[in-house]
């Protein structure tokens, strides 16, 4: 039985008997990584007379269904949101709608994506693998529960982003429903704002919400448990945490026609923040059986918000939820994160959770950590308009992998999405990312309100020309998701936007109160309704069939897509093994070496004729310049978008970027049929019997 399993699992990873504040991590969040949220509570109280554990609860789901059971539903598609209809049942005993459809579609997507060739009979039976591990996720949360009533706690908190949010809700009514004098509390980016009332107003079971970054307001909250008991008054609460009272004033102002703002607290001088405390994720991990199967990484911060987003937030983008306010740790601090973490867990990989790295940094923190000799190896977010100089001090500081936030690579898709740059600047950074063996980490986005397919044709006509850099790693639809422009003002976009259909079969409340809570949305019209099935429009598809070739050219066991050049100084000389190669080996001399020498970095051509003018060279004219352009362009070592150009070729020699294994934030296996096989004949509980 699932209830004995977990019971010795339990006692062996947590043995522990006792403890005042449970914080618990419900599935399904990534396994390599511990909770930053919950790391950094429960480092905001170390100073207060209170014990605290924090609970990986997602570990031993993994361990007792199996390491690629949980990595289906971990990295599925959030269209079907199966990992939250997973624990629905324990959530709301009784409520079982027909949800066959998200199942079955679930199912199609995940053989059509890791089997080789898929049957109906193989949908079948992750169909019916799907409904087993539902009938496992009740069974789960009452045992788990009662192990956790059995610590004694005066509080258990959980937080909740992404696809969490119903487990959390389940084992929180289990808690209840087993002693009634625990306070319980959910927290976390689904508990932001209108979500956050929503949430306390209908699940009696839950004492408190918090809406917004509880560094501070949590250590009060706990001061006030001290205090009062579970008896907190209402108009004591830390700004930003509601209760049922709190919630139920709010919501009746709003219903009197009154314009009135959900408190969501925000943390404003970031070297308040502690340093999180993952003890309990190192330990607990040490227990899984699957631990070998996993690289663990390491999450830091030192900033939050999004400095470009204060300006001018891109329109998909749901960050205004927690506040764009850009706010970053001072650079000693920053730093000396570094140093501690390492210190307490011996890693040197980083993944930083910031939104965007703060460019003062290149003057302060980057310079220190490369005179150190780059001791980690760190992932950050950045915007894509960075410097060749700059990228060469990311690398040289130890930053190894990036996430530019491209999403884009035509101009007037850019201008729709409000990413305040171009194709040409975007190709850049893809190119010194190459140049400087920095991991890019991007896609495309596309099924935008107002964008024009065309563009996508367009795109797709030169994607050859770049397949010697980073790949892309995936085409994707527009979601429209809570707090991004689209959701707040559909209107103003030409659209009528509605909560996922999934959502319907999760929660058994009525539109209204689903709306409220959800956090994924969708146009109105079936016929812009991108999310389920394959996108019938032809320059989708034309990308997508370019992002086939472009990812089976750098697999391929023939030589890797190359464009690299040599400048001798009197010439320049080029290999191109890109599939789009006219020719191996090339050299450029004279004008064209010049010319080709100052398409980098991107220019514009009439600013190229006048430099070219100013030089020492022989004068070319306007219209020999635009011949050597036209000629560059047509070997195809020059990309021409309007009247701007761009060298193609990378100065080498190329340095290697690292694997994927190495990522910093950890990896884990992708799911397999085999293994999940596997994995259900190794369970000792494949028949479930319901649980009292």
């Amino acid at each position: 039985m699932i209830e004995r399993a977990l019971e010795e699992l339990l006692a062996k990873a947590m043995p522990r008997a006792q403890t005042d504040v449970l914080l618990v991590r419900m599935p399904f969040p990534s396994l390599e990584y511990p909770s930053m949220a919950l790391g950094l509570l429960k480092a905001a109280i170390a100073d207060r007379p209170l014990d605290c554990q924090v609970m990986y609860a997602d570990l031993f789901f993994a361990e007792l269904i199996g390491l690629p059971a949980y990595r289906m539903l971990n990295i599925g598609d959030r269209y079907d949101m199966l990992g939250e209809w997973l624990f629905a049942g324990a959530a709301f005993p009784g409520f079982e709608p027909d949800n066959s459809r998200h199942v079955a579609h679930f199912a199609t997507a995940f053989c059509r994506k890791f089997v080789a060739d898929p049957t109906a009979d193989l949908v079948a039976e992750i169909v019916d693998e799907l409904h087993l591990l539902r009938q496992a996720a009740t069974g789960f949360v009452q045992a788990l529960a009662r192990f956790i009533v059995a610590k004694r706690p005066r509080l258990v908190g959980c937080s909740s982003t992404f696809e969490q949010q119903v487990a959390s809700i389940a084992l929180l009514r289990a808690i209840r429903a087993l002693d009634p004098s625990i306070v319980t509390l959910l927290g976390g980016a689904n508990c932001e704002a209108e979500m956050g009332l929503a949430t306390v107003r209908a699940f009696h079971w839950i004492d408190y919400v918090f809406s917004g970054e509880a560094d501070l307001a949590f250590p009060q909250f706990c001061d006030l448990l001290l205090t009062h008991g579970s008896a907190i008054p209402t108009d004591a609460l830390p700004f930003g945490m509601l209760d049922r009272d709190l919630a139920e004033r709010i919501a009746a102002r709003q219903a009197g026609g009154e314009q009135v703002a959900v408190p969501r607290a925000i943390l404003r001088e970031m070297d308040r923040s502690p340093v999180p405390d993952y003890a309990d994720y190192f330990e607990q991990m040490a227990a899984m059986s699957y631990r070998e199967q996993i690289t663990t990484g390491m999450l830091l911060e030192t900033s939050r918000g999004c400095w470009w987003g204060e300006k001018k937030p891109c329109t998909f983008c749901g960050l205004a939820g927690c506040g764009m306010l850009y706010r970053s740790k001072s650079p000693a601090r920053a730093l000396s994160d570094f140093d501690r973490v390492t210190s307490s867990y011996r890693k040197r990989r980083f993944a930083l959770t910031d939104s965007v790295l703060d460019m003062g940094y290149f003057h302060t923190v980057l310079p220190e950590l490369e005179s150190r000799g780059a001791p980690y190896s760190i992932f950050c977010e950045v915007k894509a308009n960075l410097s060749r100089a700059r990228m060469r001090q990311l690398r040289a500081a130890g930053i190894r992998w990036c996430q530019p936030g491209i999403e884009g690579l035509h101009d007037a898709m850019l201008r729709l999405m409000n990413k305040g740059t171009g194709t040409l600047i975007n190709v850049q950074f893809l190119k010194y990312a190459c140049e400087f063996g920095i991991y890019p980490i991007w896609h495309l986005l596309v099924c935008f309100p107002g964008e024009d397919d065309a563009w996508h044709l367009e795109t797709a006509a030169w994607l050859p020309l770049i397949f010697h850099l980073q790949p892309v790693q995936g085409i994707k639809p527009i979601r429209y998701d809570r707090f991004s422009a689209y959701q707040r003002h559909p209107e103003r976009y030409g659209i009528d936007i509605v909560p996922f259909d999934c959502y319907r079969s999760i929660y058994p409340a009525d539109e209204e109160t689903i709306g409220q809570l959800a956090y994924y949305f969708q146009d109105a019209d079936p016929t812009r309704q991108f999310q389920s099935g394959e996108i019938d429009r032809p320059g989708v598809q034309a990308l997508l069939q370019r992002e086939r070739e472009w990812g089976a050219a750098h697999l391929s066991s023939n030589l890797k897509p190359i464009l690299a050049m040599t400048d001798r100084g009197d010439a320049i000389t080029i290999l191109d093994t890109r599939p789009c190669a006219p020719q191996r080996r090339c050299t450029l001399t004279g004008a064209q070496a010049r010319v080709y020498r100052l398409c980098e970095p991107a220019i514009r051509i009439e600013r190229l004729i006048e430099r070219l003018a100013e030089g020492d060279g022989p004068p070319l004219g306007e219209t020999g310049v635009r011949s050597i352009v036209a000629d560059l362009a047509e070997r195809k070592l020059l990309l021409v978008i309007a009247d701007e150009v761009l060298a193609l070729a990378v100065e080498g020699p190329l340095p290697d970027t690292e694997h994927r294994r190495q990522f910093p934030s950890g990896d884990a296996p992708l799911p397999t049929l085999a293994g999940l096989r596997a994995e259900r004949r190794r369970r000792s509980w494949s028949a479930i019997p319901p649980l009292d």
